[in-house]
């Protein structure tokens, strides 16, 4: 009896549990990557590609919420005050637009990688990635009074 057989091997010898980031298709297109399966990988760099309905939520809110922001701060602009950020402050005195362009721009790549690497814990801080993003919404909602607050007090004053 012949015990060897003639298959093919489909393997190509690389362990593709070793990669921490997935192919760029998984992440445009979809994978299947949802949650850290193993113990060992939590305090690695693990990048998903399938990311739940409230991450999408945040990061639209914060996208919201800086548009918001960056028209308050034009309007406040035009009423009389000034802007504390020496780069947004130069952008707004080269052209407005540039200013809010860069302003959406900067904040976009900002949460593309916050949800990128949302599952990095900080070996300093000890604090996941992805406990950032309702931080950075509730610090522009902050921001938003206060300029809603200025915007008041200009009013009233001027």
């Amino acid at each position: 009896m012949n015990t060897k057989t003639n298959h093919r091997e489909y393997r190509s010898g690389e362990d593709r549990r070793k990669r921490k980031i997935p192919p760029l298709k998984y992440l445009l297109f979809g994978g299947r990557r949802k949650r850290i399966r193993r113990k060992e990988d939590e305090n690695g760099l693990i990048i998903l590609d399938t990311h739940g309905p409230w991450v999408f939520f945040l990061a639209v809110i914060i996208l919201v919420l800086s548009i918001v922001d960056g028209l308050l701060t034009l309007n406040l602009i035009g009423m009389g005050a000034s802007e504390a950020n020496p780069l947004m402050s130069y952008l707004i005195e080269l052209d407005p637009y540039i200013y809010f362009f860069a302003k959406c721009f900067l904040t976009a790549i900002s949460v593309i990688i916050l949800i990128l690497f949302r599952n990095y814990r900080s070996k300093i801080f000890r604090v996941r990635t992805s406990n950032l993003m309702p931080v950075v919404a509730v610090f522009f909602i902050l921001v938003i009074f206060y300029q809603l607050h200025l915007k008041f007090q200009l009013a009233v004053s001027g």
